[in-house]
């Protein structure tokens, strides 16, 4: 393992502060995560990490709408509630993502 410069060492910090992910910063600087997981390890180690994944489409009242349309009897297949949810909140999502929150 190739020590980093103080330069770099200082520019991660700085990126860090900034709030940019671990993955940006690797790619801006060159340096690999785990150099990037190090820095952030002795020089901010109370820093927050980015939890990633995507953004939710569906709201809170969205998630109640869908199971409300379920358990009266309103829709009865994922694909009627994407169609549904589509005219009601103008909300484009797969009908896998509805099975994925009925399940």
């Amino acid at each position: 393992m190739k020590p980093i410069s103080e330069e770099t060492y200082n520019n991660v910090v700085s990126l860090l502060d900034r709030g940019l992910s671990a993955r940006k910063i690797a790619t801006e600087l060159s340096v690999s995560l785990a150099t990037i997981d190090r820095v952030r390890a002795k020089s901010r180690p109370n820093i927050q990490k980015s939890q990633g994944g995507q953004l939710t489409k569906l709201k809170s009242t969205d998630k109640h709408r869908l199971v409300c349309m379920i358990t009266s009897g309103k829709a009865d297949s994922a694909t009627q509630v994407t169609r549904e949810l589509r005219d009601i909140s103008n909300v484009e999502v797969s009908a896998e993502c509805e099975r994925d929150r009925l399940f």
